[in-house]
């Protein structure tokens, strides 16, 4: 008997997917290799606040994008022997052991990143997509769209606050999401998000029918309902989880997490992303 085979699901598949609701979906960064974020126990709490997406942070001692609450949580990470591998290598293992759940996996890092471990991390199903802020510097900046499409990974993309021309370039070539600076500066609490309805109308433009998310200084309902003001397909949320996993645990992350994805689902999805 021939049996029907079910085709596989890319990681762009999965994240389109997660994009084709009636609400903004929420991204959530995960401070992974942390010592004091709990490990794998603290992913199930994204998990069943109802998070889309999974932004896994790639440790790195030159965080000159992010605030002290994402860079202190890397050097930590990496003091405690982190590395890309074994943050995939963990990734898969809890991802097996779950059952795929739906979040999906978008690693961020910056250009140092280096492609054989992205590559490693596919070959595990660890990655759904692959977000490098500045990525117009790497050299091989021109190639990777197409060695990501190869390894069936998005591409995601990052346009700062000045939503500069080569960024633009970068988010045209986008297969996953376009994430646009919601206030200029680095990442933190200390500093509340605006609203960022010029860099939503470059990347549209540049990407068109591919979803653009926002973050930056989100860190309550009231400023996601903000930045979800930009016409946003997504927001995200990144050094409030950090905050509240180091000084709460996994009760004040869920706490905070559903607290916005209760806000995010009394929202309309903005119309203008194709579903197809």
């Amino acid at each position: 008997m021939n049996r029907v085979q079910t085709p596989t699901l890319t990681g762009r598949d999965r994240l389109r997917a997660l994009f084709g609701g009636d609400h903004p979906a929420v991204i959530a960064y995960v401070p992974f290799g942390d010592p004091l974020a709990q490990g794998e126990q603290h992913l199930d709490a994204y998990c069943d606040a109802g998070v889309s997406v999974l932004e896994i942070g790639m440790p790195t001692r030159d965080a000159y994008l992010d605030g002290p609450e994402v860079g202190d949580s890397m050097r930590r990470a990496l003091d405690a022997g982190a590395s890309p591998r074994s943050i995939a290598k963990r990734l898969a293992r809890w991802r097996t052991e779950r059952g795929n759940p739906a979040p999906a996996i978008v690693w961020m890092g910056y250009p140092g990143l280096d492609l054989a471990s992205i590559e490693f991390a596919a070959d595990l199903g660890a990655i759904d997509g692959l977000l490098i802020v500045d990525e117009q510097t790497r050299r091989d900046t021109a190639e990777l769209p197409r060695k990501l499409k190869a390894m069936g990974t998005a591409h995601c993309a990052f346009v700062s606050w000045d939503a500069t021309d080569d960024e633009l370039r970068v988010a045209s070539t986008a297969t996953g999401y376009v994430m646009v600076q919601a206030r200029p500066g680095p990442t933190g609490t200390g500093h509340p998000p605006s609203i960022p309805d010029r860099q939503v109308g470059l990347a549209r433009r540049s990407a068109p029918g591919i979803p653009v998310v926002a973050g930056f200084g989100v860190q309550s309902a009231l400023e996601l309902r903000g930045v979800a003001a930009s016409g946003v397909d997504g927001i995200v949320v990144g050094s409030a989880c950090v905050k509240a996993l180091c000084e709460g645990k996994a009760p004040a992350l869920s706490s905070l997490l559903e607290s916005l994805v209760a806000e995010a689902f009394t929202l309309p999805r903005y119309p203008a992303v194709s579903d197809s």
